[in-house]
């Protein structure tokens, strides 16, 4: 680019296409971000399950249903 270059103001094109890349890069790091979420959330988890099982437990899963519904 030349001094020229600098000196011009962007264009209204210029300025849509720059913001719309600042979306598509925040959009981005917003879903690695949940996506690293997810993993830690997930390995804790499994951890938590894992350290239950050996200590030899048998209770270590909760249900999260319940077939057939509440027994009365």
């Amino acid at each position: 680019m030349s001094q020229h270059d600098e000196d011009q103001p962007e264009t209204l094109q210029e300025q849509q296409i720059r913001v719309r890349q600042t979306l598509l890069g925040m959009i981005a790091v917003l879903v690695l971000l949940g996506a690293c979420w997810y993993v830690v959330v997930e390995l804790n988890r499994s951890a938590k399950l894992q350290s239950c099982m050996e200590q030899g437990r048998r209770n270590c899963v909760e249900p999260s249903f319940v077939l057939g519904g509440p027994r009365q």
